[in-house]
């Protein structure tokens, strides 16, 4: 697959093309049919995942996922450097990690794959690496827990995205959810204001962070 994940813009869906799916509230995840790369696929939330075959140009069985700090953008997905937040989110984010000097929200499963590349490049000394090695282990061992957290982050913004445009259906179509939220222009900024409140960043970050992006 391609590994462009720094194009932002080429891995967000619009709300057409997720229109023949529903979001599940229990995890946050799309399921039912979805279109691309020329085929068809079915896919599953995790709450209904099975361990089928791998379909074919996937790196794993997701071809779509929402933004997991708005909630409200579909992204491509079944990559291996697929990214979980969308072309806004991303930026504040890049601008908040920069800020705590720390990658206090992971942007995509890139940082597992350089962690990991890491830890395999390492273990080729033994001897004389071992603190190094130490620390990338437990590098990675924060990048899953942050991981984690943004995973439940997704959950709860799914859910509250549904309670503020009014949609009472638990499994409501995806279509209509991706509309209704992102015609209001209040709820991305609350949903990633909840995120960086709930990874503890301070509030004066925040705030500048805020005000860089509406300069």
């Amino acid at each position: 697959m391609s590994n462009n994940f720094c194009d932002t813009g080429h891995w967000e869906h619009s709300w057409a093309q997720v229109s023949l799916m529903k979001i599940c509230r229990d995890c946050g995840g799309l399921f039912g049919q979805f279109f691309s790369r020329g085929q068809s696929v079915d896919q599953s939330c995790r709450c209904r995942r099975t361990s089928d075959n791998r379909w074919t140009q996937y790196d794993y069985n997701e071809a779509t996922t929402l933004c997991h700090a708005c909630a409200a953008v579909p992204l491509r997905s079944g990559s291996r450097f697929s990214q979980w937040l969308c072309s806004t989110c991303v930026q504040i984010i890049r601008d908040v990690n920069a800020e705590c000097r720390a990658s206090v929200v992971p942007v995509g499963r890139l940082a597992i794959v350089k962690l990991s590349g890491e830890t395999t490049a390492e273990t080729g000394d033994v001897e004389g690496s071992r603190q190094d090695l130490s620390q990338v282990v437990e590098s990675l061992k924060q990048t899953f827990a942050s991981i984690g957290l943004l995973g439940e982050h997704l959950v709860e913004a799914v859910r509250s995205n549904c309670a503020d445009v009014g949609l009472g259906d638990h499994h409501p179509a995806a279509g209509h959810y991706v509309r209704r939220v992102q015609a209001d222009v209040l709820l991305r900024p609350r949903r990633i204001q909840q995120l960086l409140e709930r990874r503890s960043v301070p509030a004066s970050i925040i705030a500048r962070v805020a005000s860089q992006q509406s300069n």
